[in-house]
């Protein structure tokens, strides 16, 4: 065998077969892409370069829509050919296309692609909630007493007969709107309604114009019977001896007056007397008070009882001062024709003390003759003249009081004496005056 020709052809083999391999790699054609055709700011974006020489250097540059290059970059590629660049869109990037080449710096080949960046588009409107599909009513009673409530559950629902929150309902009471209320989480809205007149009344919902079916309450007047009853007086402070006046008032569940009822009075918890009240719910009690003190009063009507009532009861007041005794007194009681009598007149009351400033009123004979007020020690004086002789009798009146009569008798005036006895007179007296002399003498006479 010839080993030399055998070394020749193996060599020739691989040669051959080394560049088979080679070929395919060096003749791939180079291109680049992205991973998608549009992209938004602050996007990332993934540039793929596959054809470039095994391990050799790639160039990588970004141009903006009017050609300016904003992102250059480079990188070795693998030993397939392949490199992979990643960037960020800035947020002030422009809008528009933008190009991306590659550069295969073995070879000086090159490759290019384009990509958009575009606006955000608005996001797309929510869906519309689902509408209201169904409204429930339910009452917790359809017969109720005038004056008493009656609550309503109303539950709404929408099309997928779920419970709507915060929707409107509004309650109807015989096709008249009466309230409205939002629906709660649950889809519940709870109205509680008082029926204050007897009668038949259709009640619904509404929500969105979706009705529910209609309950119907009936609403009815029970028997009147006493809830209530009031105490009132006339006064709440009187004196001793003095009446009080009080009124009471029967009130029925309706706040109504109620006639023909029985109504029992006690005074500080004891009962004291009874009454039936008039037509229009009334009674009535008039209670003398003698003793002072406070006194509570009240009423019952079976056992509802009234509010109480306090009145104060004074002392007596001291009764007023009057006239009791008139007292008359003159300064003699004989007097000749021509003179005058002074009166004098005492007033005193029932505690036989002087009264002050009473006018007083002095008759001579029955007619009246002067006035006059007393004063502070209750005295009051007259001064009479009599100009013809006789009797006269005095009296004093105060407020109706008079005094005891009192006599004055007037004599005439005596004549004088004749001329002889106005002689012997002087006589007389000039006689003493001579006989007092002589004596005086002798007595003097004597001391020497």
């Amino acid at each position: 065998m010839n080993y030399r020709n055998l070394r020749s052809t193996l060599i020739g083999i691989l040669f051959l077969l080394c560049i088979s391999i080679a070929l395919p790699m060096s003749f791939a054609a180079l291109s680049v892409d992205t991973d998608k055709d549009k992209y938004y700011r602050g996007n990332l974006v993934t540039v793929t370069v596959t054809g470039a020489t095994p391990n050799g250097r790639v160039l990588l540059q970004v141009s903006d829509p009017s050609g300016a290059p904003i992102w250059p970059d480079e990188g070795f590629a693998s030993s397939t050919g392949k490199i992979t660049f990643k960037f960020e869109i800035g947020s002030d990037w422009p809008l528009g296309t933008y190009t991306v080449m590659v550069k295969d710096q073995s070879t000086g080949a090159t490759a290019t692609c384009t990509f958009k960046v575009e606006k955000v588009p608005p996001p797309p409107p929510p869906p519309p909630p689902p509408g209201v599909g169904k409204v429930t009513i339910s009452a917790n009673m359809t017969e109720v007493e005038i004056g008493g409530s009656v609550t309503f559950v109303v539950t709404v629902l929408d099309t997928d007969n779920k419970p709507m929150s915060g929707k409107r309902v509004y309650l109807y009471i015989d096709d008249v709107i009466n309230a409205s209320k939002l629906t709660a989480s649950n889809g519940k809205a709870v109205f509680t309604v008082t029926f204050n007149v007897p009668g038949y009344y259709d009640v619904y919902a509404k929500a969105d114009n979706v009705k529910s079916s209609v309950v119907t309450i009936y609403v009815y007047r029970p028997p009147s019977r006493v809830t209530r009853v009031e105490l009132t007086a006339n006064a709440t402070e009187i004196d001793a001896g003095g009446s009080v006046m009080l009124n009471a008032t029967v009130y029925d569940q309706y706040d109504e007056p109620m006639g023909n009822v029985r109504v029992d009075l006690y005074i500080n918890g004891s009962y004291y007397t009874t009454t039936t009240t008039s037509s229009d719910g009334m009674a009535t009690f008039i209670v003398t008070l003698n003793r002072k003190g406070t006194y509570e009063f009240y009423v019952k009507v079976n056992e509802i009882k009234s509010n109480s009532v306090y009145v104060v009861v004074r002392p007596p007041p001291p009764p007023k001062p009057r006239v009791t005794v008139v007292d008359i007194n003159v300064d003699r009681v004989e007097v000749l024709v021509g003179g005058s009598v002074k009166v004098s007149i005492l007033v005193l009351d029932q505690f036989n003390e002087p009264m002050s400033n009473v006018l007083v009123k002095l008759y001579v004979n029955e007619t009246l003759y002067a006035l006059n007020r007393t004063n502070v020690n209750g005295k009051t004086f007259f001064n009479v003249i009599f100009d013809k002789a006789g009797t006269y009798v005095l009296q004093a009146e105060a407020e109706g009081v008079r005094s005891v009569e009192v006599l004055v008798f007037v004599s005439p005036v005596p004549a004088p004496p004749p001329p002889i006895a106005q002689y012997i007179i002087y006589i007389a007296l000039i006689l003493i005056v001579v006989v007092a002399v002589v004596l005086v003498l002798y007595y003097k006479r004597r001391e020497y």
